[in-house]
């Protein structure tokens, strides 16, 4: 995967296998591992905000969307490919496994209207924003 005698590759191999260690002792069974969270762009239109998320390989069913108080939580398992029987891999660049990706909502998003969808590898979440209420000033009759 990466080459044996550079340090970082080497440190970098020895945190993940310390990590999956620990995972497996400690939850009695063969752990998944988690990957990096995927990559994340914000946009702001005139009427909403978008959320961005790369997940190329991965079929909705793999992807999980959650929000808790102010946050949006976004998991998902990036499988395995299939390997034809007998084959080894001479490089493997990608990387599969558990990743989760914590967000939070801005205040001029409208959450309980948010929508998703997914499109050639792109997770795309609309927030319609609602009235900024800040800095607006009015008057309180006490009765």
């Amino acid at each position: 995967m990466g080459d044996p005698k550079n340090p970082s590759d080497s440190l970098f191999s020895l945190h993940q296998e310390i990590n999956r260690l620990f995972n497996d002792v400690f939850s009695g069974e063969e752990a998944t591992e988690q990957i990096d969270a995927p990559a994340v762009d914000v946009l702001e239109t005139d009427d909403s905000l978008k959320i961005e998320i790369e997940v190329p390989g991965l079929e909705k069913k793999d992807i999980t969307l959650q929000i808790s108080g102010d946050l949006l939580i976004v998991e998902g398992l990036k499988r395995d490919t299939d390997r034809a029987e007998g084959a080894k891999y001479i490089c493997m660049e990608r990387r599969f496994g558990y990743f989760r990706r914590t967000l939070a909502l801005p205040a001029m998003g409208d959450s309980s209207n948010i929508r998703a969808s997914h499109e050639n590898g792109v997770l795309t979440i609309t927030l319609p924003k609602i009235d900024d209420r800040r800095g607006t000033v009015r008057r309180i009759e006490i009765e």
